[in-house]
């Protein structure tokens, strides 16, 4: 993981804001960027988003795991 997603290699966050990497030409951004708004503030909105801090806890998950047989019969349908 990264502190900041300019970091990681295989982003495609430049591409989004409109700068040429590796992934330019393979990543479609109308789709998502249509979603911050008139044109002309849509990679400013979509940046903003993106640093946002939240408190989402994706792949800090602190529940404990379950083991092969607990998960089972967790989604074992009930009787």
């Amino acid at each position: 993981m990264v502190m900041n997603i300019n970091d990681y290699l295989w982003s495609s966050y430049d591409a989004y804001l409109g700068e040429k990497n590796r992934f330019t030409s393979m990543v479609d951004t109308e789709f998502i960027l249509e979603m911050f708004g008139n044109k002309d503030e849509r990679k400013k909105s979509f940046k903003k988003f993106m640093e946002t801090e939240n408190e989402d806890n994706c792949l800090d998950n602190n529940q404990p795991k379950l083991s092969d047989e607990e998960l089972k019969k967790e989604l074992a349908p009930s009787s």
